[in-house]
């Protein structure tokens, strides 16, 4: 996978070609890495602590894309939501703390998809990036968050890391980037994607501010070249 990748110094700017190939070459694990690197406690997890989350996320996610597929055929996630008790609603844009979003999920039911950061990507016109596909990788996406609203056995729920203790209290915490992980892996099974749906952030960034989206790509290719993940996990 490494020879597909561009090797460019950090001052070099890709253009969109150049950064779709490269960001569709790299592996699973350089992407569970490189969302476990944005973690807030990212820095209160060892290594073996950190691989086991993140193969519990990835087969969190796995499990769940062919439990729906035995349950509701295979059928994308557009018409998934029509057999669910979910509302979809079509938003303008949202933007939290600088950060734009392509979709929410908020509790109990409701997926808002924004049109704006959708609009951009289309009129990028990068092949097998239309308004179409990238609406079934974001509804899948959010999918995940709805199914794991429902159940609380979740391991993304479950999951915990000992953050301080006193006598024999033990304050515990969740990890945020376990439900997210799980996530990408759920859209892309279920969408059957040749790459990591997780592009979609960072061709977003792209069109919202180039400078970060390549700082965002200079940061997955070294990911990538450090060995980082673990290959035996990937695709």
């Amino acid at each position: 996978m490494l020879a597909q990748i561009s090797t460019k110094t950090d001052d070099q700017k890709p253009n969109i070609a150049v950064l779709i190939a490269d960001l569709k070459a790299l592996p699973e694990s350089v992407w569970c890495d490189y969302l476990f690197n944005r973690d807030l406690l990212v820095a209160r997890i060892g290594p073996e602590k950190r691989a086991e989350l993140i193969a519990g996320a990835i087969k969190c996610g796995t499990d769940l894309a062919q439990e729906t597929a035995r349950s509701y055929g295979s059928i994308p996630a557009s018409e998934l939501v029509d057999q669910l008790p979910l509302q979809v609603k079509p938003e303008d844009s949202q933007t939290i703390q600088k950060q734009v979003f392509l979709a929410t999920f908020t509790e109990p039911n409701e997926i808002k998809i924004y049109q704006e950061p959708i609009n951009k990507l289309t009129a990028l016109k990068l092949p097998g990036f239309d308004r179409a596909a990238i609406t079934e990788i974001i509804l899948a996406h959010e999918l995940f968050h709805y199914f794991e609203s429902q159940d609380d056995q979740f391991y993304s729920r479950t999951s915990q890391i000992e953050l301080w203790h006193l006598g024999r209290y033990h304050h515990r915490s969740t990890v945020r980037a376990t439900s997210e992980i799980a996530a990408m892996i759920f859209s892309w099974r279920l969408n059957d994607l040749s790459f990591s749906p997780l592009i979609l952030d960072i061709l977003m960034l792209y069109c919202y501010n180039p400078e970060a989206a390549h700082d965002c790509y200079q940061e997955l290719l070294a990911l990538a070249r450090s060995g980082q993940g673990d290959p035996e996990s990937d695709q």
